[in-house]
């Protein structure tokens, strides 16, 4: 998964609640602005899980040949 899909998996619930009424759309909107203006810092724990991710399916399709 990469760094922006695990943002926004994160996000989605508790925005589509703060937004009711709000299609897909607009509530990925939402939160790509709400990434552009993330914390560096926050932003790179979540390289951090993208990373881990990677490697855990890199290690499951090897696994899987």
């Amino acid at each position: 998964m990469t760094v922006w899909v695990l943002y926004y998996m994160d996000m989605k619930d508790q925005v589509s609640k703060e937004n009711p009424g709000k299609g897909v759309p607009e509530i990925v909107k939402i939160i790509a602005g709400m990434y552009g203006s993330l914390d560096p810092h926050e932003k790179a724990k979540y390289f951090k899980r993208a990373k881990k991710a990677r490697e855990q399916f890199l290690l499951e399709m090897e696994e899987f040949k």
